[in-house]
């Protein structure tokens, strides 16, 4: 993860105090040359075959307390237990190892992960490869938010929502 800024002049303030600090400045909006609506099939085969014809639920985020990704999987699970919902899919985009999380003992996949503990294991799946402070490519991450029927946030609070805005770009 690197800091957000949407102005020169908070580029110029926090350069200020540290000259080497690595931030990105990302002007207010979205650059719709980045972030556009791509056909949905077309979208879901580049980014997994199997996911073609299933409705999909995604989040986006760190797996840290304040993103609460806990209670984006539980309601999800709650949504999906009456059977009438096989063809839903759970879309994690996040660093699964998350050392935060699991420094807390907090696990989203194995033994004594979320996903078990809600039982939704057929109904998941994450962007393999993930790490924090990597990052991916945008053109990659418009095909991921592309993928998606839905976005779901259940974070506790954000500094800009930079995955709803650019989801909303993506139609």
């Amino acid at each position: 993860d690197v800091p957000i800024v949407m102005t020169q002049y908070a580029v110029d303030t926090l350069r200020a105090r540290d000259p080497h600090i690595y931030l990105e400045r990302i002007p207010r909006g979205i650059d719709t040359r980045v972030f556009y609506p791509l056909d949905k099939q077309y979208a879901r085969k580049l980014l997994h075959k199997d996911i073609a014809d299933r409705f999909i639920v995604g989040n986006i985020g760190r797996f840290f307390d304040r993103k609460q990704i806990g209670r984006s999987l539980e309601a999800f699970a709650k949504v999906i237990a009456d059977g009438k919902h096989k063809n839903w899919l759970f879309y994690y985009h996040g660093d699964i190892t998350d050392q935060e999380s699991l420094g807390q003992g907090k696990t989203l996949i194995g033994e004594d992960g979320l996903v078990e503990r809600y039982g939704i294991n057929e109904q998941f799946t994450y962007t393999k490869g993930i790490e924090v402070g990597r990052g991916i490519p945008e053109h990659i991450m418009n095909v991921i938010h592309n993928s998606m029927d839905v976005l779901v946030s259940s974070s506790q609070g954000e500094g800009w929502g930079l995955p709803i805005v650019q989801s909303l770009s993506c139609g």
